[in-house]
Parts: C-alpha cells; sequence; structure tokens
C-alpha cells in the first residue's frame, strides 16, 4: 500500500558520495599531488608516476566501490585519537 502523495524525487549527488575518477576528491587530489611531486622533485620520467599511481587509483577505486563510505571510516579513525575501545 503506498501513498503517491508522500514521496518526492531526489537529486543522484544527495544520496551518493561525490567521486571524481572513482575515488573521493581529496583522495583523488592527493594522488595528482603525489603524481606531480615524484616527476619534479624525483626526477623521474613521467611514466613512473602514473604506474605508482595507477596501481594506487585501483587499489582505491576497488574499496570504494566495495564500500563508497571507506575513506570516511578511515578518515575518522585517523582523526579520533581516543580508538574504539579505549576507556573514557
Amino acid at each position: 500500500m503506498r501513498n503517491e502523495n508522500l514521496e518526492a524525487r531526489m537529486h543522484r549527488s544527495l544520496t551518493k558520495p561525490m567521486t571524481w575518477g572513482g575515488l573521493p576528491r581529496n583522495v583523488f587530489l592527493l594522488f595528482v599531488v603525489i603524481a606531480i611531486l615524484i616527476f619534479i622533485l624525483l626526477r623521474h620520467t613521467i611514466g613512473v608516476a602514473i604506474i605508482i599511481n595507477g596501481i594506487a587509483w585501483f587499489g582505491c577505486k576497488y574499496a570504494t566501490t566495495k564500500d563508497p563510505q571507506f575513506f570516511d571510516i578511515i578518515w575518522n579513525h585517523i582523526k579520533n585519537d581516543k580508538g574504539m575501545y579505549k576507556a573514557e
């Protein structure tokens, strides 16, 4: 028994996390910065930077497709200095 008067359309961006290239924005931008640093500071060819970041990108994209909030949980764990099971 559905009441059609109580339904509302929602934009997809309200229910799914925003991603760039399949990764959260902050992780994607971190990979871009790391690629630039490898290329400029370590004086390697751009191919080395692309290969290193490509492997890391595929791993992170796999984790994001399995659980879209994977990196949110990681960031919250890093910020929480008490830990999950420590006494208060």
